[in-house]
């Protein structure tokens, strides 16, 4: 299991032998958290860049969405 912070986000990210990434974001300001699976490394970068570019209040909660959970 790695962790990662980028701006206020911080990641938990396992990466399964299956090549599938679980992976945990939580904001810092407001204690916000989702958690879901990727299925491969072209989505988790599709994830790095969309929090990397939106970093304001309220983002999990679409990214959470766009995860369907």
């Amino acid at each position: 299991m790695a962790q990662v912070k980028i701006g206020w986000y911080q990641i938990e990210e396992n990466w399964l032998s299956d090549g599938t990434i679980d992976v945990a974001i939580s904001d810092r300001r407001t204690n916000e958290l989702v958690a879901f699976q990727i299925d491969n490394l072209e989505d988790y970068d599709k994830v790095i860049q969309f929090l990397d570019t939106n970093r304001q209040i309220g983002v999990l909660s679409q990214l959470n969405v766009a995860n369907g959970n």
